[in-house]
């Protein structure tokens, strides 16, 4: 069998970056969940900058303090990360054309950073609205901006709860359309579809804010991790079409 497919294995004895992707679920019904999540990112930040001790049977120990190397017989589970991107997103992308089922009250935040949102302006992100950990950050200041980051994304998001397309269309659509109009299915049809609005150079609009973000945020040699937070199945939907 001929196959295009190789694989190289790379060794590395720890993990040099992470960019850590949060996608929320804000409908109706989240708070209680999001208030757990963010009660847990204090130890999640701690457990990734400041790692626990394990003794030769893998058991674990309490960390010692940062930069101290464990008691005698004991070694860090991995090591340390000083390199951290967390940027959060959510769930709603509104309605895909299904006759205006998220207008009114309801937020529709197209996969961009909420951190690059009015609403979670206190969260102190970054230009393109993720937090950085580096060398030297204050740890309190960063696990409460963290904190507030996810208190903002809030749950008044569409009822659609797109929650695989958000972070496909953040990380990975190579054209996320920055706006849609209602044209009819078929020429002379009645029915009307969804259809990605074109610029008079007759190519689809693109999101530029949502590519300068995915940019900035994903770096090409970090770890990827993506955390779905949600209470309900996704209903994601085409972007076209009569949804």
């Amino acid at each position: 069998m001929i196959t295009n497919v190789f694989t190289t294995a790379v060794s590395q004895d720890g993990i040099q970056r992470i960019d850590l992707l949060f996608m929320i679920d804000n409908s109706k019904s989240m708070s209680d969940k999001q208030l757990i999540l963010g009660t847990a990112v204090p130890d999640l930040v701690d457990r990734l900058v400041n790692p626990a001790c394990i003794d030769a049977d893998g058991l674990q120990h309490p960390a010692a303090a940062p930069g101290e190397r464990c008691p005698e017989g004991q070694q860090r589970e991995f090591r340390a990360v000083s390199d951290i991107n967390v940027g959060v997103i959510s769930s709603s992308l509104g309605d895909a054309g299904a006759d205006n089922a998220c207008a009114g009250g309801d937020t529709v935040d197209d996969a961009h950073l909420v951190g690059s949102l009015p609403r979670a302006s206190a969260a102190r992100s970054n230009e393109w609205g993720f937090l950085s950990w580096r060398e030297g950050t204050d740890p309190g200041t960063f696990k409460q901006n963290f904190q507030t980051l996810v208190r903002s994304v809030g749950e008044s998001g569409c009822g659609f709860e797109a929650s695989l397309e958000a972070w496909y269309r953040f990380l990975v659509d190579p054209v996320p359309y920055a706006s849609f109009e209602m044209v009819p299915c078929e020429p002379g049809s009645r029915a009307l579809c969804r259809a990605p609005r074109f610029g008079t150079d007759q190519k689809p609009l693109l999101d530029d804010t949502l590519l300068q973000q995915r940019a900035a945020f994903l770096r090409p040699d970090s770890l990827l991790a993506i955390i779905l937070l949600t209470d309900d199945n996704d209903c994601s939907m085409r972007a076209t079409g009569q949804s």
